[in-house]
């Protein structure tokens, strides 16, 4: 984008500055269109005059001056024609640099707009941790929230691919935060058994369920799951 607002500003510069030399060419070439013209009216009067004399050969050397300040007086306009081809090419280059910049301005201001969305919906997320709930609660159509992980998930855009990462960091530290409390409560059991030497009596003790207790306990026997496992050993040292 800079980029372009530079390119932008340094043709602007330019065109300012063809335009001066194109007010420059006109003056000059107004100035000696008008000499050249009078000194050709004063060659076809006398050629007329030459003609009256039967002067043939006076009448062909004016002929041959006469063609060369035609030439001449259309000489005078060939500098101020190319600067004005220029400033027209200019001026097309700056069309394309104007449009190449709303359309870069445009896709800025989207991008703020669906980062604002965005937002709204990982601040919903933290709370819920379900993707279709943040993006209803951020008013938001849920389809549009799943199509933002799937292209982040693609790495299709920075700002998707910001939204992926974000959630999958959001996911990561409740799932932390769920293991340190899984913890917590199998800690609790493992210091209630050593009082009581009942997993039923531990976990009314710990308020655990007895079920999720023997879950842990069974499991943990099988080797299934790094807390289970955890879990059983400790008990089964007791």
């Amino acid at each position: 984008m800079e980029k372009l607002k530079q390119n932008l500003n340094d043709i602007n510069n330019s065109i300012s500055e063809l335009e001066s030399q194109i007010r420059e060419a006109k003056i000059e070439a107004e100035v000696n269109v008008k000499l050249l013209t009078n000194e050709l009216s004063q060659v076809r009067q006398d050629k007329k005059e030459f003609a009256i004399k039967n002067d043939f050969d006076s009448v062909q050397n004016c002929r041959r001056k006469e063609n060369n300040l035609k030439f001449k007086i259309d000489a005078q306009w060939n500098k101020y024609s190319l600067l004005n081809s220029e400033l027209s090419k200019l001026n097309k280059e700056k069309l394309g640099l104007e449009k190449q910049i709303k359309l870069e301005e445009d896709k800025i201001k989207r991008n703020n707009e669906i980062q604002s969305q965005i937002d709204k919906v990982l601040n919903n997320y933290k709370k819920t941790q379900n993707l279709k709930q943040a993006a209803i609660d951020s008013n938001i159509n849920p389809n549009t929230v799943e199509h933002w992980y799937d292209w982040g998930k693609k790495n299709f855009n920075e700002t998707y691919s910001y939204f992926y990462t974000q959630i999958l960091e959001i996911d990561n530290y409740f799932k932390k935060l769920e293991s340190q409390k899984l913890k917590e409560q199998m800690d609790n059991v493992i210091e209630a058994y050593k009082k009581t030497n009942s997993l039923k009596e531990a976990s009314k003790r710990a308020n655990v369920s007895y079920d999720t207790v023997q879950y842990w306990y069974e499991w943990g026997f099988k080797g299934f799951g790094k807390e289970n496992t955890y879990f059983f050993k400790k008990i089964d040292n007791i």
